[in-house]
């Protein structure tokens, strides 16, 4: 399988796989219009003929561009963010541990982040800013900080909250065939805890005053940041987050959950399209159950080494998830440890609804779930 993917990645093949891929859509398409104008014929019966086909391109578009590993550019220039971008060196090497080092070939590297609505900057007064670091989504696979992929979350958490300040790092995307040069996972993990001790060591900014939050990808690499965090294995001292906010966090495992069970192989943004972002992702060899995927896998975080520097959580998931069970039991094992973590469920919508239809009434209420937690941070 890695070599047809690695022929795909390729021209001509890459462009003959987009023609064809194109034209098979397109076919397919009208039949689907069809199906869904029936409430039934609907990936879920609750969803709307919008949401269904929404649901559908975008689940399309996804596997195709992970089919031919499409990569995302990840520049060091300013480009149209100009002054609100800015590059960030690593951090000491003792930072980056456990997971983060998974990969002897992958070692932290300068990256890029930006900021909204201006940059601070080394110097700049600290003492009354609320900072929201956000993790961008994608499976790790695709999407960056930047205005164009990234703009429209971070203007609806500056109008809706009380952060005066919001850094979106780009973090280095992983590809296949997976190798020691290709793949470059855990570098995501990397590149996005270089943008958190960037805020803390360079800009002086007080964990207090920052709110880490991330949906899908993004919410994996928050709790990764929060549990290193609460656990005493970044060397902060007794300082602790303000908060962490995550959207649908995508985690992973070898056995099923009851929700991934039942998920059916035609469902859009379902087990079938995880597995296979998952394989993008993971190293070479590597199984779901890779502590960067699976938060109770060997060699992640316990709960039980979770100490008082650990942030209170906010977990939004809607139920029709196929991951929803998954996120479900990772909320009740933090609870059971003692931990401050509110849950919100959000009935009738699938992974990533605020991204596909942020005008909707479940994105309203997440925009309210989101702001009441963030001023009570």
């Amino acid at each position: 399988m890695h070599i047809a993917m690695a022929i795909l990645a390729q021209q001509p093949a890459k462009g003959l796989y987009l023609l064809g891929a194109l034209a098979f859509e397109a076919t397919r398409f009208p039949i689907y219009l069809v199906r869904y104008l029936l409430r039934y014929g609907r990936q879920h019966p609750e969803w709307t003929l919008r949401q269904s086909l929404l649901t559908h391109v975008a689940a399309a578009v996804i596997r195709h561009l992970a089919t031919i590993q499409h990569r995302t550019p990840l520049p060091l220039q300013a480009g149209a963010e100009g002054e609100r971008f800015t590059t960030i060196k690593p951090a000491a090497a003792t930072a980056y541990t456990g997971p983060l080092r998974g990969n002897a070939d992958v070692a932290p590297v300068e990256i890029g982040a930006t900021w909204y609505p201006a940059a601070l900057h080394a110097g700049s007064t600290t003492a009354d800013v609320c900072v929201l670091l956000h993790i961008h989504g994608g499976a790790y696979v695709m999407g960056d900080g930047r205005t164009r992929d990234s703009g429209f979350m971070a203007q609806t958490l500056l109008r809706h909250t009380n952060a005066t300040h919001l850094l979106f790092p780009q973090y280095r995307l992983s590809t296949l065939p997976a190798s020691a040069t290709s793949n470059p996972f855990p570098a995501g993990l990397q590149d996005s805890l270089t943008a958190y001790l960037y805020l803390v060591n360079d800009l002086a900014i007080a964990p207090k005053h920052i709110i880490l939050s991330g949906d899908s990808a993004g919410g994996n690499i928050s709790h990764h940041i929060s549990v290193r965090h609460g656990s005493g294995r970044l060397p902060l001292g007794p300082l602790r987050l303000a908060g962490c906010v995550m959207l649908w966090p995508y985690f992973g495992g070898e056995e099923p959950s009851p929700s991934e069970a039942a998920s059916p192989p035609g469902d859009p943004m379902g087990t079938a399209l995880f597995n296979q972002m998952w394989r993008l992702a993971l190293p070479a060899g590597a199984t779901k159950d890779h502590p960067a995927a699976n938060p109770f896998a060997p060699g992640s975080v316990p709960f039980g080494d979770l100490g008082d520097t650990f942030p209170p959580v906010l977990v939004l998931d809607p139920d029709q998830d196929a991951l929803h069970d998954r996120v479900a039991d990772y909320v009740a094992r933090l609870r059971a440890a003692g931990k401050a973590v509110e849950f919100v469920v959000f009935r009738g919508q699938e992974h990533a609804f605020f991204v596909r239809e942020p005008c909707g009434e479940a994105s309203d209420e997440l925009i309210r779930v989101v702001r009441r937690f963030v001023h009570g941070g």
